[in-house]
C-alpha cells in the first residue's frame, strides 16, 4: 500500500469496500461501453481500410503511392489523403491486410483495448496507486465509454497502440533497458512521425543505445518496404502531405499547436482555408521553443541524478509534448495522456502527502482531474455546431468557440502542469546533486519513503 493511503483515514475495512466499489463500478461501466464497441466495429473504418489496402498492395506487388496504384488498389476513392500515413505504417497491417473490414477492426480495437489494460495495470503497480488490478479495470472502462474511445474504434486508429509503444519505452528506460526502450520507440516512429520526440529526450540524455536502438528498427522496416513499394514512394508520399494539410490542418477536430495557431487566422466560425505560410512560422517556432525548453529542462537532472522520479515526469512531459506539437493531433490521441496523466498524479500525491499541505499541489492534482473529467465530453457537439454556424445559426457562435478550447484545451493544459512539474522536480533533484541532501525530498512516488523498508 503507497504510503500517501496509509493513514488513519483509510483503515483497511474502508479500503476493501471502495475496491469493491471500483470494481463494480467497472463492470457497469464496461456493460454499458461494450454496445458501443459493437456499434463502432460496425461503422465505416476509415482509417484503418487505407492501411488494410495499402498493405494488400504491397502483397500484391503494386504501389499505391502512384495514382495509377491507387486507382487499382481502391485508394482513390479516399482523395488526397488516401495515402496520409507512411509507406512503413502498412508493415504492421500485412497481418490484416487479407481479412475482412469487421473481422480486422475487431481484431484491432480488442488488441488496443487488452493492451491499453496491461499499460494501465503495469503502470499504477509501478507507481504503487491503491488495488492496481482495480484501479486499473476502473480506468480502462472510463476510457471505453469515453467519446473519443469510440470514435477510435469507430475509424480503425492506432492511437493506443503508440500509446502502449510509449508506455514500454517507459518501462524499459526506467530501469536501465535503452535497448527495449529504443526497439519500442522505433516501432511507434514507423506507425506515425510524431513519436520521433520520444527519441530526442533519450538524444538529449545521452542514452545513445536507445537511440541507435530506434534508428535500427525504424530503417529495419523502412527498407524493407521501401524494397516492396519502391524508393519514389517517398517522395510521393512527401508530396502528398500539402493536400492532406490544406484539407485538415484547421480542422476544428485539430488539437495541435499548428491547428490551434492556424485557427486564429481562419476560425472556426467561417469556412476553413488552406495552410497559411505566416501561421506556419508562428506555430513552429512555438513548438520548437517548448522543445528546447523541454530538453533544457531534462538534461542535467536526468543524466546526474539517475533514472528515478526525474526520468518518469521528464518522459512524460515529452510524451504530451509529441502530441501537442505533432502536424496535427487527432482525438483519439487522448488516449495516449493516460501514461502521463497517472505519472504527474503520482508524483502530486506524493508531495502533498509527504510536505503535509501545500496549495498550489492540491491545485494541480485538481486540473488533472479536470483534464481527466474533460475525456467524457462529445466530440462531436462541436462539429454539429460549426455545420450550424455556418448554416446561419448566430446564436450557437459562442458555444462553438466554447467547445473548440474545450477540443484542444486540455492537451495544452496537461503539457502545462508537465512543465510545471517538472521545474520542481529539477529543482529537488538538483538539490541531491548538492552537499546537505534532503532525505524527504529524494523521495519519488514508486519508492519507498524515507525510513520505511523498500518492498511494498
Amino acid at each position: 500500500m503507497p504510503i500517501w493511503l496509509r493513514s488513519r483515514f483509510f483503515p483497511a475495512r474502508l479500503r476493501n469496500v471502495l475496491v469493491l466499489v471500483a470494481a463494480l463500478l467497472g463492470v457497469a461501466l464496461f456493460l454499458q461501453a461494450s454496445p458501443r464497441i459493437e456499434l463502432a466495429l460496425d461503422a465505416t473504418h476509415w482509417d484503418l481500410a487505407v492501411d488494410q489496402l495499402t498493405a494488400r498492395a504491397f502483397l500484391e506487388h503494386q504501389n499505391p503511392f502512384t495514382p495509377e496504384g491507387a486507382a487499382k488498389s481502391g485508394l482513390a476513392a479516399f482523395g488526397p489523403a488516401g495515402n496520409g500515413h507512411p509507406p512503413t505504417t502498412s508493415f504492421w497491417f500485412l497481418p490484416l491486410a487479407r481479412m475482412s473490414s469487421r473481422t480486422a477492426a475487431a481484431t484491432l480495437a480488442w488488441l488496443s483495448i487488452l493492451l491499453l489494460f496491461m499499460q494501465l495495470q503495469t503502470t499504477m503497480k509501478l507507481l504503487r496507486y491503491p488495488a492496481p488490478m482495480v484501479s486499473a479495470w476502473l480506468l480502462l472502462t472510463f476510457i471505453l465509454v469515453s467519446p473519443f474511445m469510440k470514435y477510435h474504434i469507430s475509424v480503425g486508429q492506432i492511437s493506443a497502440l503508440i500509446g502502449f509503444l510509449y508506455f514500454v519505452a517507459w518501462y524499459a528506460g526506467r530501469s536501465g533497458d535503452d535497448w527495449l526502450a529504443g526497439a519500442s520507440l522505433g516501432v511507434a516512429c514507423t506507425l506515425k512521425a510524431f513519436p520521433g520526440a520520444m527519441v530526442l529526450l533519450f538524444l538529449v540524455t545521452r542514452r545513445w543505445r536507445a537511440v541507435l536502438s530506434a534508428c535500427i528498427v525504424y530503417a529495419g522496416v523502412a527498407v524493407y518496404m521501401t524494397a516492396g513499394f519502391g524508393v519514389a514512394s517517398w517522395g510521393r508520399f512527401l508530396k502528398q502531405q500539402a493536400p492532406i494539410a490544406d484539407q485538415w490542418m484547421s480542422s476544428i477536430q485539430n488539437q495541435s499547436i499548428h491547428g490551434i495557431v492556424l485557427r486564429l487566422f481562419q476560425p472556426v466560425c467561417v469556412p476553413h482555408g488552406p495552410v497559411l505560410f505566416s501561421a506556419t512560422l508562428i506555430s513552429t517556432t512555438i513548438a520548437l521553443i517548448l522543445v528546447a525548453a523541454a530538453s533544457w529542462l531534462v538534461y542535467r537532472p536526468v543524466r546526474e541524478a539517475g533514472r528515478d522520479g526525474g526520468f518518469d515526469l521528464s518522459y512524460a512531459l515529452f510524451v504530451a509534448l509529441s502530441v501537442v506539437t505533432s502536424q496535427w493531433a487527432w482525438e483519439h490521441y487522448t488516449v495516449i495522456y493516460a501514461l502521463p496523466v497517472l505519472i504527474l498524479a503520482a508524483e502530486l500525491v506524493g508531495w502533498w502527502r509527504l510536505k503535509r499541505f501545500n496549495i498550489w499541489v492540491v491545485i494541480m492534482l485538481a486540473i488533472v482531474g479536470a483534464v481527466v473529467a474533460s475525456w467524457q465530453i462529445s466530440i462531436y457537439t462541436k462539429g454539429t455546431l460549426q455545420s450550424a454556424v455556418h448554416r446561419g445559426a448566430i446564436e450557437e457562435h459562442l458555444l462553438l468557440h466554447m467547445y473548440d478550447l474545450l477540443n484542444w484545451g486540455p492537451g495544452v493544459v496537461l503539457l502545462a502542469l508537465l512543465f510545471v512539474a517538472v521545474v520542481w522536480k529539477r529543482r529537488d533533484l538538483t538539490s541531491r546533486i548538492q552537499p546537505g541532501r534532503d532525505p524527504i525530498r529524494e523521495w519519488s512516488p514508486g519508492s519507498h519513503a524515507p525510513g520505511e523498508p523498500a518492498g511494498p
